[in-house]
């Protein structure tokens, strides 16, 4: 049986920073850009100076993938949260 989204968000199968990214000519293009920068600086570096930038780049991206995780899952808990309220809300009103 085929887990649904919320089943395979909940045991870990989709990891949203990592697995969704944009789908525009923007990111793209952007994307593009830092690659050909990178290859521009890392031939205009010496080797400690590249390795360093190569760290440097590994661990921003770990922080970007702990801040995006962070961010959805206090972001998903606001929504159930707003969600779980609308339903007491009602629930109030009818009586």
């Amino acid at each position: 049986m085929q887990r649904s989204d919320m089943e395979r968000l909940f045991y870990g199968e989709i990891v949203p920073g990592e697995k969704y990214v944009p789908q525009t000519q923007d990111y793209d293009d952007t994307m593009e850009l830092c690659r050909t920068a990178e290859m521009e600086l890392l031939g205009q570096v010496q080797s400690y100076a590249g390795d360093l930038f190569r760290d440097y780049k590994t661990y921003s991206k770990k922080l970007t993938v702990l801040q995006n995780k962070e961010c959805f899952i206090q972001g998903l808990a606001l929504g159930i949260r707003m969600t779980s309220e609308a339903f007491i809300l009602d629930e109030r009103m009818r009586v």
